[in-house]
């Protein structure tokens, strides 16, 4: 997912009130990558769903949390210190927004892609 998509989604998702009212709104605005070939399955409300989850509560322990990795695997992966993870995890910093942005894409791109090849 490119950034500016994943930016306009998250925005949308910070107006709604309800994971409800996001899905109705945005349902059918994913970009392709996020519906199966065979357009079967759940995918885009799966994916909406982490969207929106990420939209409100949007911060680098959530971002990790969602991408289900370690400390270690986070911070091996995006070549990130592991001391910055763990500082950023109990609050005593928080990365620049651009960066967490960039982290968050990143992390949606690689669910997407697990959403869509479960389907």
């Amino acid at each position: 997912m490119l950034l500016s998509e994943f930016h306009r989604l998250r925005i949308a998702a910070e107006d709604c009130e309800t994971l409800e009212q996001y899905i109705a709104e945005e349902g059918g605005s994913l970009p392709e990558e996020c519906y199966p070939a065979d357009m079967s399955g759940d995918a885009p409300i799966k994916i909406l769903t982490v969207i929106w989850k990420l939209a409100h509560d949007f911060n680098a322990p959530k971002v990790r949390q969602i991408s289900g990795m370690t400390q270690v695997e986070f911070s091996q992966n995006y070549l990130i210190a592991k001391r910055t993870v763990e500082a950023w995890d109990i609050g005593e910093r928080q990365p620049p927004e651009y960066a967490l942005e960039l982290l968050a894409a990143d992390v949606v791109s690689t669910k997407i892609k697990e959403v869509v090849g479960e389907s």
